[in-house]
């Protein structure tokens, strides 16, 4: 009953003793109401707040909604989504309040005067702004404009009393949050010198260095505005990649500094260049060794990656590296955590195009536990595509083939239950269906996977799949490529004439009639109605009372008329179309 006593007082515009003693009793049992209810007593307080701005009551009032949001798992601290997911309350009728008072009081130029409840705005401000629609509203109000001020201001000034050191620590949370939220609001704050002024904080002969708490969140800052190439670079030249490496060594650090770390050498090859020179991927691996924690894990992980993909670089810490990426293979798939798993399956993928690697992967059970994380997660679209990825390049055809491989792969059930899970769920992404085709096309050069992938599941998807391609030449192409290894075989020959409607050729001669410049394209289209009409049946029917096959041949002769090699290949090819079955002019 206190909650709802609680709502009336505040719906009814209450000022007085009974309503701080009815919030005190409502934060003793906090945990004991419904997030709905909860919603519905802070949309209350956002009413009373905006009536009752200069209240005594109101730092009390404020206090509730922060502790409500404190319930529901939001944190005050910047913590860094290894599963890339956030907590949303609603929220709306709190922010514009938030923002009001926030603008009266540093508009003011009394911040000291009305720190406490300048601190109890920040805190809240720190919770809504984890919404991604939120910072954007504080940029625009000019709210952003103004806490960037006081933070500067504060710093120059060296304020070290209590109040102003956790503003400072709260403005740092901020910081961490609209930059890693929002784009704009992060531009905003890299070109108002936010960059300059968190290093500032981080020099060694700064006033706040024994301030932990302040190193540490202005430390995650930082790296939240590592978010492009210039960005990156910035950091580097504002001295923030020394004093991370500096502040690596400390225990207390450990984390943040990793954060920076990573981030500033995604992009920057002049970063990955200071990392190298002193001697960080040793100090990472050796850290990985220790057991750290799964956000550090994901950080090292993530900057071991970019080094040693970088072409400088790889030939020495391909090796170490990957042998330290499998020894925490196993151990990954064990959690919960998507980013770190990502980052790893990423930097093996990346690694794989070295055939020694891709055997140590092979004997460290890799792509077993690749599949399986991929069954595992299925959901999870950017770690699956990942890992997809690493396979691809696992089971590479050409000059860099592995015998042996392919054969790996091809041989675990699991690989066909990914396929045909993959394909039946992202068959409307390009984003995912490049990796899955390029996947199934390695592996239908193991005669044991054509047979498997011989079935009318996998066909109807492929088919599918066709359709909707013809404007995307790669994903067209690699359709076109998988139908023909298919054909190619006896029983994904008879399959095909069983299933496929012989009207699905005008898909393929669309997608041929809208690539002509793809001399690659053309072939396959041009080999695979070869091998599907070279007996009487419904396809050599259609094709011979259809103007479509003669119409494309012709334009694609046209087309390539001035290239001679081009129209060489182009003859080849159509030497096994049943030309004469044809009403074509060639």
């Amino acid at each position: 009953m206190s909650l709802q006593s609680l709502k009336t007082l505040l719906d009814e515009g209450a000022d007085n003793d009974e309503l701080v003693s009815i919030i005190n009793r409502v934060l003793s049992a906090l945990n004991s109401y419904a997030q709905d209810e909860l919603t519905e007593c802070i949309n209350s307080a956002a009413e009373w707040i905006t009536k009752h701005s200069s209240s005594k009551k109101l730092e009390s009032v404020l206090g509730l909604c922060a502790e409500i949001y404190s319930s529901q798992g939001f944190t005050e601290d910047f913590i860094f989504p290894l599963n890339e997911e956030t907590t949303i309350m609603p929220l709306a009728s709190l922010v514009s309040c938030v923002l009001s008072l926030i603008n009266s009081i540093l508009k003011s130029n009394q911040a000291e005067k009305y720190i406490r409840l300048l601190s109890k705005l920040l805190v809240i401000s720190s919770y809504i702004v984890e919404q991604k629609t939120v910072p954007d509203s504080f940029r625009r109000k000019s709210s952003l404009k103004l806490m960037l001020t006081l933070f500067k201001n504060l710093i120059k000034a060296g304020a070290k009393s209590e109040h102003s050191v956790r503003v400072l620590s709260q403005l740092c949370t901020i910081i961490s949050k609209m930059s890693f939220y929002s784009n704009k609001c992060r531009e905003y704050i890299v070109r108002k010198g936010g960059i300059q002024v968190l290093c500032n904080i981080l020099n060694p002969n700064s006033t706040y260095q024994k301030e932990d708490k302040l190193l540490y969140k202005a430390l995650y800052a930082l790296g939240t505005l590592a978010g492009n190439n210039d960005h990156q670079l910035l950091v580097w030249v504002s001295g923030g990649v020394s004093l991370s490496l500096a502040y690596f060594d400390r225990p207390d650090l450990l984390e943040p500094a990793s954060f920076v770390l990573w981030r500033s050498c995604i992009d920057a090859l002049e970063v990955q260049d200071t990392l190298v020179s002193q001697n960080f991927p040793e100090k990472a691996m050796a850290t990985l060794e220790s057991s750290p924690t799964p956000e550090v894990c994901t950080f090292l992980i993530g900057t071991l990656r970019r080094l040693s993909n970088n072409p400088a670089y790889k030939e020495t810490l391909a090796e170490p590296v990957s042998q330290c990426f499998l020894l925490w293979l196993k151990e990954l798939t064990k959690n919960t955590y998507m980013l770190p798993l990502k980052e790893l399956a990423a930097g093996l993928g990346s690694l794989c195009t070295k055939p020694e690697i891709s055997q140590e992967v092979v004997k460290a059970a890799g792509i077993e536990i690749i599949l399986e994380v991929i069954l595992r997660h299925l959901d999870q679209a950017k770690l699956v595509k990942t890992c997809v990825g690493a396979l691809v390049n696992l089971s590479v055809q050409g000059k860099l083939y592995i015998e042996g491989i392919v054969d790996r792969i091809t041989s675990n059930l699991k690989f066909y239950e990914a396929v045909h899970n993959l394909l039946e769920k992202y068959f409307a992404s390009n984003f995912m269906m490049e990796y899955v085709l390029k996947l199934v096309l390695n592996g239908l050069q193991n005669n044991n996977c054509l047979y498997h992938l011989s079935e009318k599941r996998f066909l109807l998807s492929i088919l599918k799949i066709l359709s909707m391609s013809i404007n995307d030449e790669e994903i067209f192409l690699l359709n076109v490529c998988i139908l023909r290894a298919t054909v190619s075989h006896k029983k994904g020959l008879d399959l095909f004439k069983e299933t496929a409607q012989p009207k699905m050729l005008e898909s393929m001669l669309n997608g041929f009639g809208k690539n002509l410049s793809n001399i690659k394209i053309l072939t396959e289209v041009i080999l695979f109605i070869s091998a599907v009409s070279q007996e009487e049946g419904p396809f050599l029917d259609y094709l011979k009372s259809s103007n479509y096959l003669s119409e494309s041949i012709k334009a694609c002769l046209e087309y390539h008329s001035g290239d001679k090699t081009h129209t060489a290949v182009l003859t080849e090819c159509m030497a096994n179309l049943p030309v004469e079955e044809f009403n074509m002019i060639l």
